[in-house]
């Protein structure tokens, strides 16, 4: 219970650090706006945060429920955070908690997906790695930074794909439910602000240089990682 306990305590700090940083001081034409914004809306970390409190976990359906509330508690620090930083419609604190988290329950929705999915992930790759033995420890725990790598690289790029389908499907995409409509709308394209562009790149050329690494180890070591 201690353990959980301190696992959700760690999700609500994790989604208000996240709030902290997504802070939007300054107007929207400035750069630190245009920074902190694309920082705080990364989903790389959020997709990362339910697999790592599954990997916790000995069964599949243990590691789904702890995915999904480590990430619903993430986002109610987030938006709690966000209310102490930036009032909503006239209400300041926590009071414009509630209302951040209604105008923004698509969020909670995606995390009802991404949650139990990426948990259950979780405590598959936990289990796995204990049935092959303490010998190949190093490996399973290897594979949270294959993830890590592949998030990293994978996020800009499939912006990048949805900025630029995006134009064929303004005609149909606002007929779609919110949660499925919403990622059509965080297409990345080359016309952004250099802000956004520069924390895209960054991002991208953090995680290829992180599968290098990887791809480096794995080699190196040869079929006995394998």
């Amino acid at each position: 219970m201690r353990k959980i306990a301190g696992g959700l305590a760690a999700a609500a700090l994790f989604g208000a650090v996240a709030a902290v940083v997504k802070d939007q001081g300054g107007g929207p034409d400035s750069a630190d706006y245009v920074v902190r914004a694309t920082l705080g809306n990364l989903s790389a970390p959020w997709l990362l945060l339910p697999f790592l409190a599954g990997s916790a976990c000995r069964g599949l359906r243990g590691g789904a429920v702890t995915g999904l509330g480590t990430t619903l508690v993430a986002l109610v620090g987030f938006y709690t955070a966000t209310g102490l930083i930036i009032g909503l419609d006239g209400r300041n604190g926590l009071s414009a908690a509630p209302l951040w988290m209604l105008a923004n329950q698509v969020h909670f929705q995606a995390g009802l997906l991404t949650g139990p999915l990426l948990g259950a992930l979780g405590a598959a790759w936990q289990r796995g790695s204990r049935h092959r033995g303490r010998g190949t420890t190093a490996q399973g725990q290897g594979r949270v930074w294959w993830l890590a790598a592949l998030l990293l690289a994978g996020e800009p790029l499939v912006l990048l794909a949805l900025g630029y389908a995006s134009p064929l499907s303004e005609a149909w995409r606002h007929e779609l439910p919110p949660l499925l409509g919403l990622p059509l709308m965080w297409g990345l394209t080359l016309d952004r602000p250099a802000g956004t562009l520069i924390v895209y790149a960054t991002e991208l050329a953090a995680g290829l240089t992180l599968l290098a690494v990887l791809v480096d180890r794995a080699r190196r070591a040869g079929p006995r990682l394998a």
